[in-house]
């Protein structure tokens, strides 16, 4: 379908020319008070019947601002109606204000332009053409808008929101349809970071492993071999790409540790993904991270005892027998196949037993910590409906910060490798 959405002047001709040549499936007239009469003229003469078109009126044909609105509308309706229609604007006619208006709408939503020229014309030449008209084509380039909507996206993605991200870039790669070198550039930069976003999505949500990428279930390295074999075949320069590149190959062996599921990588994970949800003030989801983090922290130091908390296959009474172990208080935490499932009190009680000496300070004899750790408990994200203050989940992050950093050999190296890029 074929929309022509047409300001309208004090001159008809060169309108009812362009809707000849075009021949549009329906019209859209803005008129002001003034020119409003001249419609009857272009719709008798350019043969459009009565279900063809339809006029919106400008008040102030002055205003680059009311006629941007109305034509914006327009585009909306017609997008909303019709998405697949081809969207023509017609800028010939109207006052110089309602020309930019329409045109200003025109360039937002991708549509293509519509303008009637030629040799001959009134006022010594510069005015209305009268004679030998040329109706001419221009599709805008929407690249233009498009550079600054990526960095719209890029914005977006340095504070997380990728779901808006994505949403921009579906836009961009939607409406970029010409063939410049220019488009082609931003076409490829806009869809390689949709796929990058996948991933820094994906890990933002503790899917380490198998990712749905383009329709299939990939491992996270697949998706990052195949981001910066594209990187590479690209032959032109972008600070954006650049930036990509740079975390992939930084990140190769952290992303592999979390893929695997190396328990002190995903530990680092935790705390980055701790620090990324206090960027963004939203302190229960980030205190709901750390209690997890400090967990995973008994949960390691068990595995250096041999005994696995983390699957499965967890651990006995038995295997506990085994190590000295009295094991009375612990027969209550055993569940229906024999394993125990320990809270987080019984794993530092535990680890007391098997001799970890530092298990009083980190946790049973450190009131500091379990109080910061009882407010988790009292959030509205556990068992309580207290939300959570900036103060304690900030202390909370160096707290189980200073204790990561003594568990997890080139801890700082690490977590600097995962931090996701700012682009």
């Amino acid at each position: 379908m074929k929309v022509m959405i047409i300001s309208v002047g004090g001159t008809p001709d060169p309108l009812i020319e362009s809707i000849k040549k075009r021949k549009p499936d329906f019209v859209y007239f803005i008129a002001s008070q003034e020119t409003n009469h001249i419609i009857g003229e272009i719709v008798a003469n350019a043969d459009l019947n009565i279900e063809m078109h339809k006029t919106s009126i400008v008040e102030d044909a002055e205003s680059i601002i009311e006629t941007y609105e109305v034509s914006r509308d327009i585009i909306r309706n017609i997008k909303k109606e019709h998405p697949n229609a081809k969207i023509f604007i017609n800028h010939t006619g109207g006052t110089k204000s309602m020309s930019a208006g329409v045109v200003l709408a025109g360039s937002e939503y991708g549509c293509s332009f519509v303008y009637v020229g030629g040799k001959e014309r009134n006022k010594r030449g510069i005015g209305i053409v009268t004679k030998d008209m040329i109706v001419k084509d221009e599709q805008y380039p929407y690249y233009l808008i498009a550079e600054k909507n990526l960095m719209d996206a890029v914005d977006y993605f340095n504070r997380y929101q990728y779901e808006t991200c994505v949403n921009i870039l579906r836009d961009i790669i939607s409406k970029l349809t010409d063939n410049s070198e220019k488009s082609k550039q931003l076409r490829i930069t806009a869809t390689i970071l949709w796929d990058f976003i996948i991933l820094i999505g994906s890990i933002d949500r503790f899917k380490f492993r198998k990712i749905r990428y383009h329709g299939q279930d990939k491992y996270a390295l697949a998706i990052v071999g195949d981001i910066l074999k594209r990187l590479e075949m690209i032959g032109f320069s972008s600070d954006i790409l650049k930036n990509v590149d740079g975390y992939l190959k930084r990140s190769k062996g952290y992303l592999s540790g979390l893929q695997e599921g190396k328990s002190e990588i995903v530990l680092c994970e935790l705390l980055n993904n701790a620090s990324r949800r206090i960027s963004e003030g939203k302190y229960d989801d980030a205190v709901a991270r750390l209690y997890r983090a400090f967990e995973l922290i008994a949960q390691i130091k068990l595995q250096g005892y041999e005994l696995n908390d983390l699957s499965e296959g967890k651990f006995t009474l038995g295997d506990l027998e085994d190590r000295g172990i009295d094991v009375e208080k612990y027969k209550d935490c055993v569940d229906e196949k024999g394993k125990l499932k320990l809270g987080l009190k019984k794993k530092f009680e535990l680890l007391k037993d098997l001799g970890w000496n530092k298990v009083n300070g980190i946790y049973l004899d450190n009131r500091r910590i379990q109080g910061l750790l009882s407010k988790r408990n009292e959030s509205i994200l556990a068992h309580g409906l207290k939300p959570i203050d900036e103060k304690s989940a900030i202390d909370l992050f160096s707290e189980v910060e200073k204790i990561a950093k003594n568990m997890v050999k080139d801890y700082d190296e690490l977590k600097e490798r995962g931090k996701f890029p700012t682009l």
